[in-house]
């Protein structure tokens, strides 16, 4: 465990003024601008009967679950591990006096970091944004009391389901020294599922699962939420364990 601290700290101290640090709280901000934006310009009015609480956290959960977050997993993976490929530094970091294993889960360990960040800004933005939205346009009028427990509730149902497709772009941003690799599997990925939302067998498809645990049929939420997360984290041991044995990540391919 201490030896999984120490390449933790070292992954977290190389991660200052980074790209995947500044996208962790840049994409979850674009999302929820976007979202106000979309308010401010609604012409047509808001239906009395909704919590507008719960339908701008919809909307923006909808967008963050079908588009943003998996092309920024995609992006923060491909960072993450690209770093020791563009320096060689997969060599160096397995000369550490250090379990391999403990290096590889550190890595991953990041990525879930970074996406978890991601996530609770993802919140606290859509609390704000609601609330400009409020000031600045009288038609809209925010109930007084905030479903906190119901929005945090669905947050984190699409973070779990998200898993998933986070352990597999750690895995191919692990495999492949390109990080134009990684970057096309999550473009590919998102587009996928972003043109097959209606698909029968979408909750089987691990970037339609975020998008299954936020509005899918009720049957579905827990089997997307399962599987993204248990799914996430199998994937995640069984990758740690096969990559600390292989010589996969110290050649380029």
């Amino acid at each position: 465990m201490s030896g999984f601290r120490a390449a933790f700290q070292a992954e977290r101290m190389k991660l200052r003024r980074t790209l995947a640090l500044a996208m962790a709280v840049v994409a979850p901000a674009m999302v929820v601008l976007l979202q106000v934006l979309i308010w401010l310009n609604n012409r047509r009015g808001f239906d009395v009967d909704i919590d507008l609480w719960l339908a701008f956290g919809n909307n923006v959960l909808a967008m963050w679950a079908l588009f943003m977050q998996p092309l920024y997993v995609a992006l923060a993976a491909a960072l993450v591990f690209h770093a020791e490929h563009a320096s060689g530094g997969w060599l160096r970091l397995f000369t550490w006096p250090l379990p391999r294993t403990s290096v590889l889960a550190a890595k991953h360990a990041v990525v879930l970091a970074l996406l978890a960040l991601s996530t609770l800004l993802l919140f606290a933005f859509s609390l704000l944004g609601a609330f400009v939205a409020d000031l600045l346009d009288a038609s809209i009028t925010l109930p007084e009391d905030v479903p906190l427990l119901e929005l945090a509730s669905r947050s984190l149902r699409v973070f779990a389901a998200a898993l998933l497709l986070t352990a597999i772009q750690c895995a191919v941003s692990f495999r492949f020294a390109t990080i134009s690799v990684p970057l096309g599997t999550g473009v590919v990925g998102t587009f996928v599922a972003l043109f097959a939302t209606s698909w029968k067998a979408g909750v089987y498809y691990p970037w339609l699962m975020p998008a299954r645990a936020l509005f899918g049929p009720d049957p579905q939420i827990p089997i997307a939420v399962g599987l993204g997360a248990v799914g996430g984290l199998a994937l995640t041991v069984v990758h740690v364990a096969w990559a600390a044995r292989s010589e996969a990540g110290l050649t380029r391919g």
